[in-house]
């Protein structure tokens, strides 16, 4: 698929694709539950021992698990989802099946966003040509 074609899809003018990873931010673990190393949060008994199933495996909470309890007075989440955008592509075609491609490497998940893209950044992207990254003077920010 072409690039005009990718823009009629999306229903924008000028997209790019971000190939983003999925990150967890651990900001606590809940009461009634304990970090074990190696292994991750696993909830205690009365005895504030780790519960294991049947077969004496931990019972290790999911990081969706995790989104959803929190912890401390303010109720904070004891897991944030974070996406970190690692490259950038013209096509969806070709982010997609980037991550396919590469999926063992993004055990925790991948995505791909569609966000407008305009100005000297685009056309840099459009052409093929080199771009010019000016240095930003951190002090007029």
């Amino acid at each position: 698929m072409n690039r005009d074609q990718s823009a009629l899809n999306e229903a924008t003018a000028a997209p790019i694709f971000l190939f983003q990873r999925r990150n967890w931010i651990y900001t606590g673990v809940p009461y009634g539950y304990e970090y074990i190393f190696d292994h991750g949060v696993v909830e205690l008994d009365d005895d504030d021992k780790p519960i294991r199933d049947e077969h004496g495996e931990y019972k290790v909470l999911t990081d969706e698990e995790l989104s959803e309890m929190v912890h401390g007075d303010f109720d904070i989440p004891c897991a944030i989802e974070t996406w970190e955008t690692e490259r950038v592509f013209l096509t969806r075609q070709e982010a997609e099946e980037y991550g396919r491609a590469r999926s063992y490497n993004y055990r925790k998940g991948w995505r791909v966003y569609s966000v407008n893209c305009f100005g000297e950044l685009a056309q840099a992207l459009r052409d093929g040509s080199e771009f010019d990254a000016k240095r930003v003077d951190k002090s007029t920010i």
